[in-house]
C-alpha cells in the first residue's frame, strides 16, 4: 500500500502473482490497475497466465 500511496496520477501499474498471498496486493491496486495470476487456482485477478513461463515472455514482449 506504501508503493501504491506514493505513485504519480495516471501510472499504470499491473501485479504478478501465483498464490493466495497475492490476493491483498490484487486488492491493493490503484483503479486502472491490472492484476495477473500465474498459474491455476482461483484468484480475484481478471488476467490469467498459465505460468511463469508465460509471465516472462508476457513481460519480454512489453520490451521494445
Amino acid at each position: 500500500r506504501r508503493v501504491v500511496e506514493r505513485l504519480e496520477p495516471g501510472t499504470l501499474c499491473a501485479g504478478f502473482g501465483d498464490d493466495r498471498t497475492d490476493e491483498d496486493l490484487f486488492a491493493a491496486l490503484p483503479a486502472g490497475s491490472e492484476a495477473v495470476h500465474v498459474g491455476p487456482g482461483e484468484s480475484r485477478a481478471p488476467l490469467r497466465l498459465a505460468d511463469t513461463a508465460a509471465a516472462r515472455a508476457f513481460l519480454e514482449a512489453l520490451l521494445p
